[in-house]
C-alpha cells in the first residue's frame, strides 16, 4: 500500500485541475507545522480549495469524512470506508445531474414564454 503523504503528492500532481488543485493545498497543509492534526489539515484544505476545484459544500463535507479513517485502520477498513464516501459522492452527483434537468426544462419553458409573449406585443 502506498503511503499517505506519498499519495497526496501523486494526486497533487495529477494532470486533473481539480485534483491538483485540492491536493496541492492538503500537500502545503502537510507541510506547515502548527500541531494540527491530519484530519484538521485535510478538512482545512478541502475547504480553502473547493471554489477553485468546483466543490460544492456536501461534496466537500463527503470528502472531509475521509480524513478519519485514512491511515488508522487496516485496508480493508479503509476500503470499506472508501466505498462508502464513494457511494455518497454518487448520491450527490445523481442528484445534482437530477436537478440541473429540472432547471433546464424550466428554463427552456421560461425561454418559450417570453419568445411567444415577445411575438404578441
Amino acid at each position: 500500500m502506498t503511503p499517505l503523504p506519498a499519495l497526496i503528492e501523486q494526486l497533487a500532481a495529477s494532470p486533473e485541475r481539480a485534483t491538483t488543485c485540492v491536493f496541492s493545498a492538503v500537500l502545503r497543509e502537510l507541510r506547515t507545522e502548527d500541531g494540527c492534526s491530519l484530519p484538521y489539515k485535510w478538512c482545512r484544505a478541502f475547504h480553502t480549495s473547493r471554489a477553485d476545484a468546483g466543490l460544492g459544500e456536501e461534496e466537500t463535507l463527503a470528502l472531509c469524512d475521509m480524513a478519519a479513517f485514512l491511515g488508522r485502520y487496516d485496508a480493508s477498513q479503509q476500503t470499506k470506508e472508501l466505498d462508502y464516501v464513494r457511494s455518497r459522492l454518487c448520491e450527490i452527483r445523481e442528484r445534482v445531474r437530477v436537478e440541473t434537468h429540472i432547471r433546464g426544462r424550466l428554463y427552456r419553458s421560461c425561454g418559450v414564454a417570453i419568445g411567444v409573449m415577445t411575438v404578441l406585443i
